[in-house]
């Protein structure tokens, strides 16, 4: 898989099309169908836009592999979670692991 299947690959499960990918990170999306048609990476800045608005690694898009485990990309939802849940007191993060767990049908304590 190269750089391009890899971005196509999370426009989709991100819900986001190449279009929408390009004005937001700043450049042209006729750079996206050149790149494709071409099978050309783009430039590194324009690949740093594109992982940070897909939320990966630069790395993850260049050679598929990640800092977290292979293979694993989190999606901008289960980011978002994850944020949210490092804000929180640790009260409010045992109530939160409580609910989740009940919801996902296993056992606590709590």
């Amino acid at each position: 898989m190269n750089f391009w299947e890899r971005v196509d690959e999370l426009l989709e499960e991100q819900d986001i099309n190449k279009k929408t990918l390009a004005m937001e990170a700043g450049f042209n999306p006729s750079n996206i169908t050149k790149g494709i048609k071409n099978n050309n990476a783009p430039s590194a800045e324009t690949a740093v836009k594109i992982a940070q608005k897909l939320g990966v690694s630069v790395e993850y898009l260049v050679t598929g592999k990640n800092l977290q485990e292979e293979g694993e990309v989190l999606s901008a939802q289960t980011k978002e979670l994850v944020r949210i849940y490092s804000k929180l007191s640790a009260h409010d993060k045992i109530i939160l692991l409580a609910l989740a767990k009940s919801m996902n049908g296993i056992k606590t304590d709590f």
